[in-house]
């Protein structure tokens, strides 16, 4: 009777060297191909990953300095508005104390000044036209608001004009206390650009 051994060399030997792999000097089991195939798998993915990222590194940082360039470019222009914001209200509050001499002085109308106050009060400091003593602003403005302004004023006849102003001299005369108290209380407020 042929020995295990006798059919190990004369079968299985001749089979195991046809499974061998061509120039692999050592037979390789199953564990070993996978472990090969996953390695491989792993150099491909990893080659693969660093190609994807030497391709997209130079895109990821023209979005991040174009999102800088924007942040930057953001900044600067809110900072010239609050520069423009800050020369309109100084613009605005030289306006005021200009207008307010002229009326004290007697060089400006009670009733122009008045209109005057009122539009640059309105657009830069509307709150401080609730204080009690710059009401009577508002209230000029109504009594007037039927009056065409500037160039229209200049078109009307002289007889439309001259009743025009009769209501603004009477009405000069009934608010000339609290005209003169809105002058003063603008002439003294503390004004913050």
């Amino acid at each position: 009777m042929y020995s295990t051994c006798t059919i190990w060399r004369g079968v299985v030997a001749p089979i195991r060297t046809m499974l061998k792999p061509a120039g692999s000097g050592c037979w390789r089991s199953r564990r070993e191909r996978s472990i090969e195939v996953s390695m491989t798998l792993t150099t491909i993915l990893t080659v693969l990953g660093l190609v994807l990222i030497v391709v997209l590194l130079p895109v990821v940082l023209k979005l991040w300095r174009d999102d800088r360039q924007r942040v930057v470019a953001q900044k600067e222009a809110e900072q010239a508005l609050l520069k423009q914001v800050e020369e309109q209200r100084a613009y605005v509050i030289e306006s005021v104390r200009v207008i307010t001499s002229a009326m004290r002085d007697g060089q400006c109308e009670l009733t122009e000044g008045c209109l005057r106050l009122k539009g640059l009060l309105d657009n830069t400091f509307p709150e401080l036209l609730q204080h009690p003593d710059l009401q009577v602003l508002e209230t000029v403005w109504q009594r007037t608001e039927h009056i065409p302004r500037k160039e229209a004023f200049k078109r009307l006849e002289l007889k439309k004009r001259r009743v025009h102003w009769k209501a603004m001299d009477e009405m000069e005369a009934e608010l000339q206390e609290p005209i003169q108290r809105a002058v003063s209380h603008l002439q003294a407020q503390r004004w913050t650009t």
